[in-house]
């Protein structure tokens, strides 16, 4: 979580991002999502860093 911020007593669970500048204010019970905003919501559940999403070939 690059320059995100999260408050308080929260559990993030383990393989999860978070984007630039987010503010987590509840737990995040699920792995391998991204989340994002202020206050930060998921925004996505497809693939992390380790497990990258495989790009579509025409």
């Amino acid at each position: 979580m690059i320059d995100s911020k999260v408050l308080g007593g929260i559990n993030v669970a383990d393989h999860t991002r978070g984007g630039a500048n987010a503010l987590v204010l509840k737990d995040i019970a699920e792995s391998n999502t991204t989340w994002a905003g202020v206050p930060a919501h998921k925004i996505s559940t497809h693939g992390i860093i380790e497990t990258p999403i495989v790009p579509y070939k025409h």
